[in-house]
């Protein structure tokens, strides 16, 4: 086994958890929770050398999934399958599990015309419960450009939310 080949190791077995749950959590299905872990860390295997080190192992990785979360959600195969969801009535679930639902809805739902950034601070924010704080080092950026990010995004989702309800101009 090589050198790379025994750290992707240790840090699927350190992470492999991790990832399963974030991926659960955006993508509310266990196949594709399970398929995202496999992806994920076939792209940690592949980008192994860029990894500077310049944030955790962790950080990178948890990047990485909530990369490949939302690139999933904007699939055909995702968008077909919440589109259904979104037709169904949910089923009573635990507080924990219609909060996580509605908040996968409402964010494909107001994804519609921001930018990869702006669905990412939205997602830790909003999905994640993280801080600004938290955000910012996460993505490699300042409290201040989290906070400028979360205002336009907060604008846009606005302006998209009155569009849908048919009381103003559509969104920019």
């Amino acid at each position: 086994m090589t050198a790379n080949n025994a750290t992707v190791a240790e840090l699927y077995r350190r992470f492999a958890p991790v990832v399963y749950r974030r991926s659960l959590k955006m993508l509310g299905q266990e196949a594709d929770a399970l398929d995202a872990v496999q992806d994920v860390f076939i792209t940690v295997s592949r980008r192994l050398d860029d990894f500077r080190g310049e944030a955790s192992p962790m950080t990178w990785i948890y990047s990485i999934t909530t990369n490949y979360c939302l690139n999933a959600l904007r699939g055909r195969k995702v968008r077909a399958r919440a589109a259904e969801t979104l037709r169904r009535e949910p089923e009573k679930t635990a507080a924990d599990d219609a909060a996580a639902f509605e908040s996968r809805q409402l964010l494909q739902l107001l994804a519609a015309g921001l930018n990869q950034r702006q669905i990412e601070v939205l997602t830790y924010h909003y999905l994640d419960g993280l801080s600004q704080p938290q955000i910012g080092e996460i993505l490699g950026i300042s409290e201040r450009g989290v906070r400028k990010i979360l205002a336009k995004a907060r604008d846009h989702a606005g302006a998209r939310l009155a569009s849908l309800e048919g009381k103003g101009a559509p969104p920019r």
